[in-house]
């Protein structure tokens, strides 16, 4: 067994000389409700890594390549097919809430998609601006999302930052 892992590192090591392995231009690590992620930006090229997601998107050739190592699936696709795909899972899933929503109520199609729409109208959604601070060296904006009076998240945005990260793309 010993040998076999010896024989795949050893693989390993000339895949990555033949292929050639490039560090990344900048590195962001953010952790929300205990998930760890990190993108590495690079060129035109971003990698996304989190437990349950591997994904890189090629800028320049408008290309996208995703794995679920929890799932053992992937996909691989064009930027455009990749959105359609996305937009149809939207909607699916939208479609699969009036469902409940017709079953559990009694309501027509009609009247249940109404129900969601007024229930989105209700919703009360402010974009408050904090503080400013220094965050790993870049001068970062606090933005809080409040709906309704209670913070749902909050986010730091560091236009240096942004601006770098437009620049290497």
């Amino acid at each position: 067994m010993k040998n076999g892992w010896m024989m795949a590192g050893s693989v390993l090591i000339a895949i990555c000389f033949w292929v050639g392995v490039a560090g990344a231009d900048i590195m962001i690590q953010q952790i929300e409700y205990g998930d760890k992620e990190i993108t590495y930006y690079q060129g035109k090229k971003i990698a996304t890594v989190s437990d349950d997601l591997i994904q890189i998107v090629d800028a320049g050739a408008k290309t996208i390549i995703g794995a679920d190592p929890k799932s053992k699936t992937y996909y691989e696709a064009t930027l455009d097919q990749y959105k359609k795909a996305m937009i149809d899972v939207m909607r699916q899933a939208k479609d699969m809430q009036i469902q409940m929503m017709m079953a559990s109520t009694g309501q027509t199609r009609e009247q249940a998609e109404a129900s969601l729409k007024k229930a989105d109208r209700a919703k009360t959604i402010i974009i408050e601006k904090g503080a400013t601070r220094d965050i790993a060296g870049y001068a970062s904006d606090e933005y809080r999302i409040v709906a309704n009076g209670k913070t749902l998240q909050e986010i730091w945005v560091s236009p240096a930052l942004d601006a770098m990260i437009a620049k290497s793309i």
